[in-house]
């Protein structure tokens, strides 16, 4: 499972309660802590705020026994995260998706956007919407399809479920939003039986408890829809994959999704 975990912080709310995500997660997992901070250049002598915003998720570490190295980097946020992570060998980023002026943006317009788009690695984000206070990870909602590029985070959700020994549900949504003709959206609804039932067997050879569930409607609305009404704690997915004929790009149904979602969402790219 993950052995570096890299917790990233702006001092604000969100970005202290993603970490606590983090930091819950790095306990269950055995992985090492690292915190990194980002100043813009014109305040990189501010270091009494760099200081404020890091020294929440050190003491909340100190409190799980968990030893954690703490950087501050100068520079773009995105760019330094990025190096940081690639230098540091992390396995596992984890962000927040709006930071301390409090304005609602797009997603794809953030910090967060742009670390989802371009990590190597997988990244867990945390939006508003999330719940605040719990961290625990017992119902996990892998979103799959049948194509390669799901396999990543068909593996990552294995990986978690085994790991934390969490209930894994895996839903596969055919997009019947456009003007399809029935026999090609019972074809999709094969596909997505097909990679479901290929998660369970593999759930089954890793004593993983999993639930299959095939739905039709817009996938973005779906995921959440099933996320809400069975109470899952993580949603796990791909950023570039096919469910029927709509793209888990970043930028269209993964960004609704991680705009949106009552809970965390761990995005695996594929490379």
């Amino acid at each position: 499972m993950y052995e570096e975990i890299l917790l990233t912080t702006d001092g604000s709310e969100l970005a202290t309660r993603a970490c606590e995500h983090g930091l819950w997660l790095a306990d269950q997992v055995g992985a090492a802590v690292h915190v990194v901070h980002v100043v813009l250049p014109e305040d990189a002598s501010d270091t009494e705020r760099a200081d404020a915003a890091i020294e929440p998720v050190r003491s909340s570490a100190d409190e799980r026994d968990l030893s954690i190295d703490s950087s501050v980097r100068s520079g773009s946020p995105a760019t330094e995260i990025l190096e940081y992570a690639g230098e540091h060998g992390v396995d596992l980023i984890v962000c927040g998706t709006h930071g301390r002026t409090g304005i609602r943006r797009l997603v794809t317009g953030s910090v967060a956007g742009r670390v989802i788009r371009d990590a190597k690695v997988p990244v867990l984000s945390v939006t508003p919407t999330a719940g605040a206070t719990r961290t625990e990870m017992g119902d996990i909602l892998l979103a799959t399809d049948d194509r390669r590029g799901t396999e990543g985070a068909n593996e990552q959700a294995l990986d978690l479920a085994s790991a934390l020994e969490a209930d894994l549900h895996a839903l596969s949504v055919v997009d019947d939003t456009g003007s399809r003709l029935e026999v090609v959206l019972e074809a999709f609804e094969e596909q997505a039986e097909s990679a479901v039932e290929a998660i369970q067997s593999s759930a089954a050879d890793r004593e993983v408890s999993v639930t299959g569930t095939i739905e039709r409607g817009e996938p973005s609305r779906e995921i959440i829809d099933y996320a809400e009404r069975q109470s899952v704690d993580l949603i796990v997915m791909g950023t570039e994959s096919r469910s029927g004929l709509e793209r888990f790009v970043f930028g269209s149904c993964s960004q609704r999704v991680v705009s949106t979602a009552p809970v965390p969402v761990l995005t695996v790219r594929t490379l």
